[in-house]
């Protein structure tokens, strides 16, 4: 599942800025260490083991396992950081993941079936959904204002478009 999107090199010893796309950074303070990530950017996928983790104000300060130098670091710029499911938090009753949104209906508060969720990104400030529908594409945000209700055995998704 993905976590955050690495940053700038610190220091000169291997160590990375880490930037969780959720705020709190739930999840990572609690990994139990070494563990296996994945790192992706584009098509690129790399498996690396996470060795360190340190906050450092809205941030973490994370190493790999083989990443020694601020030149070495700095290559894993903009790369996203991918966690094991097992690694995360649970979740409570009204909680969900965005990941786990994919593949489901999405249907308005008039009961119009808007089309199905094929996709989803970080826009720098929440994620966005990405619906493909039978009106064409639609994005919509995937914060409260926007998510009445996520039923993930029915594998749908209630929301208000605001239009």
């Amino acid at each position: 599942m993905p976590f955050g999107r690495l940053g700038r090199p610190h220091g000169v010893r291997g160590e990375i800025a880490l930037r969780a796309f959720n705020p709190d950074g739930a999840g990572l303070g609690e990994t139990v260490l070494p563990a296996p990530v994945e790192l992706v950017r584009e098509k690129v996928r790399r498996t690396m083991t996470l060795v360190a983790v340190r906050p450092a104000n809205d941030l973490f300060l994370v190493r790999f396992e083989g990443i020694d130098s601020r030149e070495q670091a700095a290559a894993l710029t903009n790369f996203e950081v991918w966690l094991p499911r097992s690694a995360l938090p649970a979740l409570d009753d009204d909680e969900f993941y965005v990941e786990d949104l994919l593949g489901c209906e999405l249907v308005d508060l008039e009961g119009r079936v808007r089309g199905t969720i094929k996709a989803t990104f970080w826009n720098g400030a929440q994620d966005v959904l990405t619906v493909e529908g039978p009106e064409g594409e639609l994005m919509v945000p995937a914060v409260s204002e926007f998510i009445r209700s996520v039923d993930l055995e029915a594998r749908r998704v209630i929301v208000d478009l605001h239009e």
